[in-house]
């Protein structure tokens, strides 16, 4: 297994999101997992949200990356300019787990 890994803009992380949010079944509302890291202060916290407040921390991101993994896929959101190649460890990076269901 080869996981993908692929800078997003802002418009196309939404448009992921939104499209979990959209598979809404009878009243069921889809959560997502996040799990922020902060690296300067080495605190993790992890909860479960809506798809609409994974788009407030998209928004907030100067760096997304996605992650097409066949069984878990994710986007990383990080609030400082990172290279793929090569992610620091510092700022704060929210890990958001896109539930399928």
């Amino acid at each position: 297994m080869k996981a993908t890994f692929e800078y997003y803009d802002v418009d196309q992380a939404i448009k992921i999101l939104q499209k979990i949010k959209k598979s809404d079944k009878k009243g069921k509302k889809r959560r997502i997992i996040i799990s922020t890291i902060d690296f300067d202060k080495e605190i993790e916290v992890r909860k479960t949200a809506t798809p609409d407040e994974g788009c407030v921390l998209v928004k907030n991101a100067k760096t997304i990356v996605f992650n097409d993994d066949q069984f878990i896929p994710h986007m990383e959101l990080y609030s400082i300019l990172q290279d793929i190649d090569d992610i620091r460890r510092c700022g704060i990076m929210h890990d958001i787990i896109l539930c399928s269901g």
